[in-house]
């Protein structure tokens, strides 16, 4: 799997406002938060090395969807 910079930001930012009506539960404002700034390009290269946006992307993917498992949970 692969996920893009712009991809990441729509899909936490719909992720957020489905707690708003209580569609998910996010257990943790302050975690979920970080993963817009721990995703983007830059702090993603300070967590990992890849040599290609496609690289990048995979590793986006892999970092978030690890995270997101523990922070967020469906139904409010």
């Amino acid at each position: 799997y692969c996920i893009s910079e712009n991809e990441m930001i729509n899909l936490l930012s719909i992720l957020k406002f489905g707690n708003l009506f209580n569609f998910v539960n996010i257990k943790n404002d302050k975690m979920f938060m970080k993963l817009y700034y721990h995703g983007g390009s830059f702090n993603l290269k300070e967590i990992t090395k890849f040599n290609n946006e496609k690289e990048e992307n995979i590793v986006r993917a892999e970092y978030i969807s690890k995270r997101i498992k523990n922070l967020v949970s469906i139904g409010g």
